[in-house]
């Protein structure tokens, strides 16, 4: 699944619908999130991107990371 997303940000813009932040994003932020806090990953340089993306978003950092730094 990871190299699935990992593929698709490659020409995306930067998030999963283009350029902008949009309601898909959640969800496979919160994913990205919960996979990366459970298991080693793979070194997959899109979706590192995105995911340091997400975090700058003051809505992730509270909630979708749980409300770590």
């Amino acid at each position: 699944m990871l190299a699935v997303i990992d593929a698709h940000l490659a020409g995306s813009g930067g998030y999963m619908c283009g350029d902008t932040f949009t309601l898909v994003d959640i969800p496979t932020g919160l994913s990205i999130h919960r996979l990366r806090s459970l298991q080693e990953h793979p070194p997959l340089s899109n979706i590192s991107r995105y995911y340091e993306r997400l975090c700058e978003r003051p809505g992730f950092r509270q909630y979708g990371r749980d409300g770590e730094p």
